[in-house]
């Protein structure tokens, strides 16, 4: 050890012995981080020298024997990766003495931060005159079929026993009995019923939730197994007809009097078992005395000894004992070499069309009839209806070829409106949509999410690719750095899942109410800190009653950021009053969530020593992504959160997606958080999804209101009040106008609705004694958001609040009430900007850039809750970021060499600006058109993000060379690179190849003057491409684009260009203008790469 180094070490170990008073506290200290220099920091410490932990250890024994009660060390965090230093607890005047010391570059305080039969029997020949089968078999009727599957539905007519005789005497199985199924659930058809779990609880790690995942009895849950035991052994039942009316007939397995044994072995919605489980469902089988089997499970592809060789030494000792075995070859094709079961003793069984088709045909006006096939009923249309093409009505020629596909936005809806609009399909994965207006459409299946967001931003439509390409994330490791994680939830099940990705180096720490088995293979890593918190505070976090000291969530922030991010599909999510009903996703809904718990408390507030703390274990542990929904400072990023910053830059380094929340304080310009380029900031936007609590007032005036209220309390009008109406006294009026504790007389509130106003200002607001409704009305803005209240109750915009005050005032009697929730989808216009989102313009005083980068919903998104709440609404940018963090993973998997700058531009240069009546996106609080300072880029689009045709990318380089253009000096780009970088004589901000361009101009100096922009695209399309510039400049500002046409080869797949900004000569800038708005658009007819343009112009 050096002797600076001793020196240092001596001087902690004093320190840790010292700081403490007679209670047990530090004398005005608090927690410090000390940044050191790489030759002789942390890892030299913990590497090389065992005197270092000695004489820590040494230190934390004498502060236990003097103070037993007090657990908190003075050294609480090492940083290994993404900073060289550690954190500690120190006095003032301890803390200047250490910054004196050789090896230390600067202490810094902590800083809280806030946070799928009724013809195939037929058609197979049973069902005729002359057939035998059925008579020489006597429909099978001594023959018993075990069918292990998922259940069965015993009440359907396919499975009476009427016409059946005694069970077969050689039948030795039995009957069981749970959820929802007695012994009267099995006769003379079901005559066995078995059910078995265990093993699919050992590899999920937790019971299945008993009436919600499934059935813990033979009753089948999902359909799989019923559909399977009606198919092979369904009795005769006339009049079988589908939900429509279609396929009307008889219908009949292909042993109709067969008796059927139940094996239930699949689970949950997607039906998974273990092969432990189907193992021991086949030996019972066996015991029980089936003589066929039937076997519709998936099975490994390839060869039968080394992989499945257990199950087909299974199934070679049932037919061994002579059971007919039949198995499905599996749904994977029509490549070769996907069939699956290939063992010889078992017959495998491919799947046919049979001789009866669905037709719903198509009837042109020449009479000619086309073929085609859904189960419309055909009750909606006229005789003959016009007809359109959607590759003649798209919204330009340059968007012809994808409107042909109809893919979403690149048609005109407005000649689609009462129309039948013609679009093909192909293999190629595609953002589909059906073009409001129109009356007819093929029908496109789609994938509900509960949250609706991912519906919203295209990755549910049954066309879209990245799901696909990425692999739903599969291999993909999100590292959540929030308030923990509630890990039964369904979202976080790992049924479908295969092994945790082999790199892997993180692990699963347990604490209070959090085992290793809380973590799986979805949770595949969970983690918490709270030292530098505690020292924050001054004492122990309590354990149990504040938070969990383990990586449980007891606020249920974190879990609701993991489940956006990743959740996996759940079937029949719903809020607790029954409102956004459908199927949960998250947007990556295979990734591996990596917990790391760092925010603590109700509030969910955390140390910024903690948190760089997590953000170090996460690049350590091999994360991919890193999803932070956290404040941070609104300002200069060196003086306020830069070793925060220098976290998130050694991440990136590193090759870590890093998205972040962009904060809730707007929307007031300026107080965008999180600017520094290298992370991906995310602003809030509100989706095509309300939900809708109004007021309706006694003379019908409906208003739109938000809330949860389930309609059930109140009567159908009753007495209306305004709290700034019924105050003690005059003098109270304005502090009862927004219900404040005690200026209201509550006895004027009996029985009534009482009406106030919310602003942003604390107030100890209360709803009155007596009461029976409460109405509050937003003073300023009209953006909702659902706040459960065990009360009827909902909250109206600011407009709405207007007109119920000029209602109470001008109407003798005025009476309201609040109507029930609903859930209201396809609102227009969609998405507005959130108007608590932050906005641009950043405030670094020295240069600009945009910020926030990119849109998401974040109003009112359903996702897991924690406790006894299985789904909960939230809103913030918060549940924002989580949205692109899977996104970005997905790109990731789907582009694994990509860097996180090219996710990042791949994402901003897809956007959309306009919403979904093709304006531009608006703003929540006033209604009025939105900025790039507002929604970044525009509403994140990641379909079209995965194919972005062109990305400008950047690294290291690029990101030292803008702070060379901020003029920070040497030996501050060394707190960013330890090693030291070079600045280039003159670096621009202009000149970093970021995917959008902001002009700065003072008005002094504004004729004549013009900024120049310098930069590089790389082809990741079609090699041989060529792309043609289109500007739309923003108003009163010229843009110039050279050259306006680029090509590209396999041998020259980068490009550059610069692109210059100039006041229009002949239109100033009026005065009051700060900025304007534009875009540049490279495109080569397929790709449309679109960058914003801002041009800025200051007084001074």
């Amino acid at each position: 050890m050096n002797p600076a180094m001793r020196r240092f070490v001596y001087f902690l170990a004093l320190t840790c012995l010292t700081l403490r008073g007679t209670n047990g506290a530090p004398h005005g200290s608090r927690t410090y981080i000390v940044h050191m220099e790489r030759n002789t920091s942390h890892h030299s410490v913990l590497d090389k020298s065992a005197c270092y932990v000695g004489m820590m250890q040494r230190a934390t024994e004498v502060l236990a024997e003097g103070h037993p009660d007090d657990g908190m060390d003075c050294l609480h965090h090492v940083y290994d990766h993404v900073l060289d230093g550690f954190s500690a607890r120190l006095t003032p005047e301890q803390a200047e003495f250490m910054g004196k010391m050789p090896g230390v570059k600067g202490l810094h305080p902590d800083v809280p931060v806030q946070l799928a039969t009724t013809r195939s029997t037929e058609f197979l020949g049973l069902a005729s005159a002359s057939g035998r089968l059925w008579a020489d078999g006597k429909s099978g009727e001594d023959m018993i079929i075990g069918v292990i599957d998922s259940g069965i539905w015993p009440e359907r007519l396919s499975f009476d026993d009427l016409s059946l005789g005694p069970i077969p005497a050689r039948w030795n199985g039995v009957c069981e009995v749970g959820t929802s199924f007695t012994v009267s659930n099995c006769n003379r058809k079901i005559i066995g019923a078995r059910f078995i779990f265990a093993g699919r609880e050992a590899d999920i790690g937790r019971p299945i939730e008993d009436g919600v995942e499934d059935y813990k009895s033979p009753r089948d849950m999902v359909g799989h197994g019923t559909h399977c035991a009606s198919t092979a052994a369904g009795m005769h039942v006339a009049r079988a007809v589908s939900p429509t009316g279609l396929a009307e007939g008889t219908a009949a397995g292909t042993a109709p009097k067969a008796r059927i044994a139940v094996y239930k072995a699949l689970w949950g919605p997607e039906g998974v078992g273990s092969t432990a489980d189907l193992i021991k469902a086949i030996d019972w089988a066996v015991a029980d005395g089936v003589d066929v089997i039937s076997y519709s499970v998936s099975g490994s592809t390839g060869e039968y000894f080394t992989q499945d060789y257990l199950m087909n030494i299974a199934m070679y000792n049932a037919v061994k004992r002579g059971i007919f075995f039949s198995v499905s070859a599996g749904n994977e094709g029509p490549a070769p070499g996907t069939v699956a079961h290939v063992a010889p003793w078992v017959t495998t069984v491919a799947a046919t069309t049979q001789d009866r088709d669905i037709d719903t045909n198509v009837e042109l006006g020449d009479g000619t009839v086309l073929k085609g096939r859904s189960d419309y009923d055909g009750t909606a249309l006229a005789e003959q209806v016009p007809l359109v093409f959607g590759g003649d009505i798209a919204v330009s020629a340059l968007y012809a070829d994808n409107a042909t596909f109809c893919e979403r936005d690149t048609i005109d809806e407005s000649k689609a409106v009462g129309k039948i609009v013609l679009c093909f399909q192909d293999d190629v994965e595609r953002n589909r949509t059906i073009p409001a207006g129109a009356v007819l459409h093929p029908d496109v299946p789609v994938q509900l999410a509960t949250t609706r967001s991912t519906e919203f931003l295209g990755l549910a439509s049954a066309s879209g690719r990245l799901w696909a390409d990425g692999k739903s994330g599969e291999d993909m490791i999100i590292g959540v750095i929030d308030s923990g994680i509630w890990p039964e939830r369904l979202s976080f099940d790992d049924l479908s899942l295969g092994p945790i990705p082999a790199r892997w180096n993180g692990v699963c720490e347990v604490g209070t109410s959090f085992t290793v088995s809380n973590c799986n293979r979805k949770i595949i890593g969970a983690r918490f800190i709270f030292a530098g918190r505690e020292a924050d505070i001054g004492r122990p976090i309590e354990d149990g009653v504040e938070d969990y000291k383990s990586p449980r969530d007891m606020v249920g922030h974190g879990t609701h950021c993991a489940s956006t991010a990743a959740g996996m599909h759940v079937a029949r999510a719903v809020s607790p009053t029954g409102l956004a009903e459908g199927t949960a996703a998250g947007t990556a809904p295979k990734a591996r969530i990596a917990v790391y718990k760092a925010l603590w408390g109700p509030e969910g507030v955390g140390s910024t020593a903690d948190l760089i703390k997590a953000i170090d274990w996460a690049v350590a542990d091999g994360v991919d992504v890193i999803s932070y929904s956290v404040s941070g400072s609104t300002g200069e990023y060196f003086t306020q959160d830069y070793l925060m910053n220098i976290a998130m830059y050694n991440a990136v380094k590193r090759g870590i997606f890093f998205s972040v929340s962009a904060g809730n304080e707007g929307p007031a310009p300026g107080t965008v958080a999180h600017v520094a380029p290298w992370v991906t900031t995310v602003a809030a936007t509100t989706q095509d999804r309300d939900i809708d609590t109004n007021v309706e007032l006694g003379d019908g005036t409906v208003l739109k209101g938000r809330s949860d209220y389930d309609g059930t309390a109140l009567a159908e009008q009753v007495p209306l009040v305004f709290g700034g109406d019924i105050a003690v006294s005059a003098l109270y009026a304005d502090n009862a106008t927004f219900c404040e504790r005690d200026t209201i007389d509550e006895s004027k509130a009996v029985g009534k609705i009482v009406l106030c106003f919310q602003d942003d200002v604390e107030r100890n607001r209360t709803i009155p004694a007596g009461a029976v409704g409460f109405v509050s009305a937003k003073a300023v803005g009209e953006d909702l958001s659902v706040l459960h209240v065990d009360f009827p109750y909902t909250i109206v915009g600011n407009k709405a609040g207007q007109t119920m005050v000029s209602y109470v005032r001008s109407t003798a009697a005025p009476t309201a009430t609040i109507r029930g929730a609903k859930t209201v989808l396809g609102v227009t216009p969609a998405p507005k900007v959130a108007g608590f989102s932050n906005r641009g313009p950043h405030t670094f005083p020295q240069a600009q850039w945009l910020k926030p980068d990119i849109g998401a919903p974040g109003v009112d998104i359903l996702a897991a809750g924690i406790k006894n709440e299985r789904w909960a609404f939230m809103t913030g940018t918060s549940m924002a970021c989580p949205h692109v963090s899977g996104i970005g993973a997905l790109i990731k998997a789907s582009h694994p060499t990509w860097s996180p700058a090219a996710i990042k531009s791949a994402m901003m240069t897809s956007a959309s600006i306009a919403d979904n009546t093709r304006n531009i996106i608006t703003l929540e609080e006033s209604g009025e058109t939105g900025t790039f300072f507002d929604f970044g880029a525009g509403l994140m689009r990641p379909e079209r993000a995965n194919d972005p045709g062109l990305i400008y990318d950047m690294g290291t380089t690029d990101y030292l060379n803008f702070l060379c253009a901020l003029q920070y000096t040497p030996e501050e780009i060394k707190l960013f690179e330890p090693n030291g970088y070079a600045c280039p004589a003159a670096a621009r901000v202009e000149d970093v190849n970021l995917p959008s361009m902001v002009a700065t101009f003072t008005r002094s100096t504004l004729p004549g003057a013009s900024v120049t922009f310098n930069r590089v695209v790389t082809n990741v399309g079609a090699p041989d491409s060529v792309y043609t510039a289109n500007v739309i400049a923003p108003a009163y500002f010229d843009v110039a684009v050279q050259p306006a046409t680029i090509t590209f080869s396999a041998a020259a797949p980068t490009q550059s260009f610069t692109l210059t900004v100039s006041p229009n000569a002949t239109a100033p800038v009026p005065a009051g203008v700060a900025h304007a708005h534009g875009v540049v658009q490279w495109t080569d007819g397929m790709h449309v790469v679109q960058s914003p343009i801002v041009a800025m112009v200051y007084d001074s």
